[in-house]
């Protein structure tokens, strides 16, 4: 991993963090529980940065970040795993029909 690329550098402030726009008042629970899940977990940082915030909120919704939180990173699942880990019903597909 590059600790001193866009982004995460400890040395150097974030590249073009001013052309974000600040966190929410009252952010999205699921995506700060993604946020700290994918990125903060991995850098081991305490702060929720808005560049993280935006890109996730605006690419997963609130049921999609919740199923993300139960996964565990850079593990591959099947079908059956994920249906038994989120408790969500097997999605009904004439693709995914065995018949």
């Amino acid at each position: 991993m590059i600790l001193n690329g866009p982004g995460i550098s400890y040395t150097e402030p974030d590249i073009g963090a001013e052309f974000v726009p600040p966190l929410p008042e009252h952010p999205r629970e699921a995506i700060v529980k993604l946020c700290e899940h994918c990125t903060n977990r991995l850098l081991h940082r305490d702060e929720l940065l808005g560049y993280e915030y935006w890109s996730f909120a605006e690419a997963a919704t609130d049921e999609q970040a919740e199923v993300l939180c139960k996964m565990k990173m850079r593990r591959p699942y099947t079908l059956p795993e994920m249906v038994k880990l989120t408790g969500m019903p097997r999605p009904i597909s004439k693709r995914c029909s065995t018949t």
